[in-house]
């Protein structure tokens, strides 16, 4: 997922850095924005509070994994830091944000052809190739996909069986990546053996921002795919112990707001969404007490 504009927590949203345009009409709140990687606190009950700056400065990002996104440059860059995330035209799109993944393809910067254990379930063939180059897939699952010298990737999702999957190599490659999901995630560099990236979780501790009003939390991202049974969280904000809410989709695909450790609120909007397509959300909460909007929706209460 990418946050972008819209990643706010606050009593609203202005339009200076992106962070301090979204405050800029508000005496209090705080707002982040993954495109500049900007992050504005004011409090006037505890001045102290007062920040203007990087994320970084103020957010825990527990046990991060080596993350490699696509820099202004044009290239891949590696880190253990929030950072903004560019595609291959240059344009800013935010902090990238996923839960955890394994590339299964070995010595992924030096791709050559081999095979990998697959089970009944999506997996997603990526890599940047070269004009032409093709990665062709054979055993549990056919396709090919064919290089095009785009520096943000060439993916191609199917549905594997239980057995296993040969990926035959031909003309360059680099960050080839073989993962179960129905969405390709960032590169996850691999040598000998397979690789994990953790989910990232990124936390704000609530005696940093305000407090004394009703808290509202949005994200503009693209989504995922729901395993089966399972409800995928976007973003969330708690108070560590059960009281939150937390934006998302259900297995069926449906954009969902949840209050509370065990649903007190569960609120969809009409439709479903497609895995891969981009999503904006936006919510409130206080006592006993809810609102979402989906895609600029009209807003549903409990």
């Amino acid at each position: 997922m990418l946050l972008g504009i819209g990643n706010f927590l606050g009593r609203g949203s202005g339009r200076v850095s992106g962070a301090a345009q979204m405050l800029a009409a508000y005496s209090d709140g705080l707002a982040i924005d993954g495109r500049d990687l900007s992050m504005v606190i004011k409090d006037t009950g505890t001045p102290a509070n007062a920040f203007s700056g990087d994320p970084n400065s103020k957010l825990t990002y527990a046990s991060p994994s080596t993350k490699w996104i696509l820099g202004r440059s044009g290239l891949y860059e590696s880190g253990t830091t929030l950072r903004t995330e560019y595609n291959a035209g240059g344009t800013a799109l935010g902090i990238r944000t996923e839960d955890l993944r394994t590339n299964l393809f070995l010595n992924s910067r030096t791709p050559s052809t081999q095979s990998v254990t697959t089970t009944a379930q999506s997996y997603t063939i990526s890599g940047v190739g070269a004009v032409g180059a093709t990665l062709t897939l054979s055993g549990t699952a056919t396709g090919t996909l064919t290089g095009t010298g785009a520096a943000d990737r060439d993916k191609l999702t199917v549905t594997a069986t239980a057995g296993s999957l040969t990926i035959t190599v031909s003309g360059t490659w680099d960050f080839v990546q073989v993962e179960a999901g129905a969405v390709a995630s960032s590169p996850i560099v691999t040598t000998g053996s397979t690789v994990t990236r953790a989910a990232d979780v990124i936390t704000l501790a609530t005696n940093l921002f305000p407090a004394g009003f009703p808290l509202s939390i949005g994200v503009v991202g693209r989504i995922g795919a729901t395993p089966a049974g399972v409800w995928a969280g976007m973003v969330g904000m708690t108070d560590g112990i059960a009281a939150g809410v937390h934006l998302g989709w259900n297995p069926s695909a449906q954009g969902k707001a949840v209050v509370g450790a065990t649903p007190s609120a569960d609120l969809s909007a009409n439709g479903t969404f497609t895995a891969g397509s981009r999503v904006r959300m936006a919510a409130a909460f206080a006592a006993n007490d809810v609102a979402i909007s989906l895609n600029g929706a009209a807003v549903t209460t409990d």
